[in-house]
C-alpha cells in the first residue's frame, strides 16, 4: 500500500462510479467500475472551460483577427462550426461561423431521422490564417467536406467562396480496386503561399480525389491547377489513382521567385531497390529499403511548380515503407516539410529522410542509437 504525504496524495480528488446491470433470467449481474478525478485548476482562465456541442478533432489555432493586439482562440468543431474566442472566453461578434450541409446527406433530409436532426454540416479541418489580399486584415481558411472556405474577421464569408472540388474527378463509377479508389472532398488542411510570385497569397489544398487545388484570393483557380498526383513513370494501365490526405508544404524550391508545392499521395507500388549509397552511408534509409522489399512497398511525394503546375525535375520521389496497404486512408504518406530549401519526407514504416530540391536523397535521419552507422555519430555536448 503506497504512503503519501498529506499534501501530495494523488488519490485524494478521485472517486469511483460503479454501474450494476441485472436482467430477468440472467444469474450473473454485469458490473462496470470507473475511477474519475475531480480537480479545480487554480490557473484556469476566467470564462473557461467551455462545454462544446461537438468534438474538436481539428487542431485549434491562435491569431489576432480583430486587430486588438490580443490573440483569439480559433476552434473548428466537427459539427461544422468554427469559433473565435477572446481571452475572456467571449465569442467575437459574427462568430461562430458554419459550413454548408454535407452534400451526401442533403438528398436524405426527408427521412425521419435526418429531418428531426437536420443534415450534418461539413466538418472543418485545421485553419490557415493570414492576410490573403494585403488589405491589413487576416482571413481564415479551412477545408471541409467538398469545399474550401474563407471567412473575414467579422465572420462573413469571403466573396467567391466556398469553392468545391470538381465532382467529375471522384465519380463512384470510376472506382475500381485495387488501383482506383479516389474519393470526393478533403481531409488535409490547407496552406498558403505566393504561387504566382505576387503580394497576394494563394490557397493550396490536396484532396481525396488525388489532386492538389490552388485558389486565388477571389476563389478562381491558379493557372495550371488542380494537379493530378499520378506518377508519370508508371505505365498507364498500372498507375494507381489514390487519395491525398496530407497537408502540403510550400516554399520556392527552384529559385524562380514563385512558391512551389510539396504534396504526398496514397499511391502504393512495389518497393524500390536500395541503392549502394543507402547501404554504405545511410543506415536508416537502407533498413527501410530492405524492410520494404521484404514486406512493404513504396509511395510517392511530389514537388509542383507554382508557376505552371508541372512536376519539378527529379519528382516525384519514391519512398519505401514497411506498411503500405494496411491503412489505405491514413497511410502510406506523411505530411512533408521544407527546411532551408530541402524537403523532409517519410512513409509509413519508412525512414525519415532529407531530399534536395532536385529530388535527390541528401541523407537519412537515424532515429535510433548514436554511433558510426548513425547520421549523428556522436551525441552532441550539452
Amino acid at each position: 500500500m503506497p504512503t503519501f504525504a498529506p499534501s501530495a496524495n494523488p488519490y485524494q480528488q478521485q472517486f469511483a462510479v460503479r454501474l450494476t446491470v441485472t436482467g430477468d433470467g440472467i444469474p450473473t449481474a454485469g458490473v462496470d467500475r470507473k475511477v474519475l478525478t475531480a480537480f479545480t485548476d487554480p490557473t484556469l482562465r476566467s470564462g473557461y472551460p467551455k462545454r462544446m456541442a461537438a468534438g474538436g478533432e481539428a487542431p485549434p489555432s491562435y491569431a489576432d483577427i480583430d486587430g486588438d493586439g490580443h490573440q483569439e482562440l480559433i476552434l473548428p468543431l466537427e459539427d461544422g462550426t468554427v469559433h473565435a474566442f477572446a481571452s475572456d472566453g467571449s465569442e467575437l461578434p459574427g462568430w461562430p461561423v458554419r459550413t454548408d450541409p454535407q452534400w451526401n446527406a442533403v438528398p436524405h433530409t426527408g427521412a425521419s431521422g435526418v429531418a428531426s436532426l437536420g443534415a450534418p454540416n461539413e466538418p472543418p479541418r485545421g485553419m490557415a490564417i493570414s492576410d490573403l489580399d494585403g488589405d491589413g486584415t487576416q482571413e481564415l481558411v479551412t477545408t471541409a467536406g467538398l469545399h474550401v472556405y474563407v471567412w473575414e474577421p467579422d465572420g462573413s464569408r469571403r466573396p467567391g467562396f466556398p469553392v468545391s472540388v470538381d465532382r467529375n474527378f471522384c465519380r463512384g463509377s470510376d472506382q475500381t480496386q485495387p488501383l482506383h479508389h479516389r474519393k470526393c472532398g478533403f481531409l488535409a488542411s490547407p496552406a498558403l503561399g505566393h504561387l504566382e510570385g505576387g503580394a497576394t497569397l494563394d490557397i493550396v489544398a490536396p484532396a481525396l480525389d488525388g489532386r492538389v487545388y490552388a485558389l486565388r484570393p477571389d476563389g478562381s483557380a491558379v493557372p495550371g491547377f488542380p494537379v493530378a498526383l499520378v506518377d508519370p513513370g508508371v505505365p498507364a494501365g498500372e498507375q494507381m489513382l489514390a487519395e491525398s490526405v496530407n497537408s502540403p508544404a510550400i516554399s520556392d524550391l527552384n529559385g524562380d521567385g514563385k512558391d512551389d508545392v510539396v504534396a504526398a499521395s496514397n499511391e502504393s507500388y512495389g518497393a524500390q531497390q536500395p541503392s549502394g549509397d543507402d547501404i554504405n552511408g545511410l543506415f536508416s534509409q537502407a533498413l527501410a529499403d530492405l524492410l520494404a522489399n521484404a514486406a512493404g512497398g513504396s509511395t510517392r511525394v511530389y514537388a509542383i511548380s507554382g508557376a505552371d503546375g508541372r512536376f519539378l525535375p527529379g519528382w516525384p520521389i519514391k519512398l519505401n515503407g514497411g506498411i503500405q496497404d494496411t491503412l489505405p486512408l491514413v497511410g502510406p504518406g506523411h505530411d512533408p516539410s521544407i527546411l532551408n530549401g530541402q524537403v523532409v519526407a517519410s512513409a509509413t514504416g519508412g525512414a525519415l529522410s532529407l531530399f534536395g530540391a532536385d529530388g535527390a536523397l541528401v541523407r537519412g535521419m537515424q532515429q535510433s542509437d548514436f554511433g558510426a552507422a548513425s547520421g549523428r555519430p556522436t551525441r552532441a555536448a550539452r
